[in-house]
């Protein structure tokens, strides 16, 4: 996705709009690696001001779930040019940063 929108891979609305359905479908995955505090022996990278104040990493969790699916309510009605979908993947991604340089090593 960001491939194509950064012109390394021809724009194709169709797979555009296949990996954000791709996406959503995950969209839940994300949280599994971030165990509260004693449970899981498993090293992982989860900051411990996650479970500090919980409710940012909530607030930033929900920043993630709303923009993907924006991202996929755009690509259901049909996307032909990168410009219909830069926008709202940009937002997928920020999100994306904004939680591992809050919450993730």
């Amino acid at each position: 996705m960001g491939g194509m929108l950064a012109e390394r891979l021809p724009f194709d609305g169709e797979a555009f709009a296949a990996h954000a359905e791709g996406l959503a479908e995950t969209v839940e995955l994300p949280w599994e690696h971030f165990p509260e505090p004693g449970d899981s022996k498993q090293r992982n990278a989860a900051r411990p001001e996650i479970w500090k104040h919980p409710e940012n990493f909530q607030r930033a969790i929900d920043q993630y779930r709303t923009a993907v699916a924006d991202l996929v309510a755009v690509t259901r009605e049909g996307v032909e040019t990168p410009e219909q979908v830069a926008q709202p993947m940009a937002a997928v991604q920020q999100s994306c940063k904004g939680c591992h340089d809050s919450y993730r090593r």
